[in-house]
């Protein structure tokens, strides 16, 4: 099983248990989480990297779990996100 088809499948399982609500809170504290260790590491605190990135898989992790909740409204979001970031690199998939 692919890591991707696992978090998918972690994901879903977790919204199920702890219910939407408590996982859009969830979701909210982990990135605030990883903006306070995203400053440290801004501000020269190379330390910092290891919890920067543990943060982050939280929050992908978290994001994830929102994306199980409404597939349709995150893929439209993402394309239309994708899309402009395209404009602004200049590039055309």
């Amino acid at each position: 099983m692919s890591q991707q088809t696992r978090l998918l499948e972690l994901c879903s399982l977790a919204v199920v248990r702890y219910g939407a609500n408590a996982q859009i809170r969830q979701c909210a504290e982990e990135c605030a989480e990883l903006g306070a260790e995203c400053l440290r590491v801004h501000r020269g605190r190379v330390d910092h990297m290891d919890a920067m990135y543990e943060e982050c898989a939280d929050v992908l992790i978290m994001v994830t779990q929102l994306a199980v909740l409404d597939p349709g409204r995150m893929e439209h979001h993402l394309e239309q996100k994708m899309q402009h970031l395209e404009e602004l690199l200049g590039v055309r998939s």
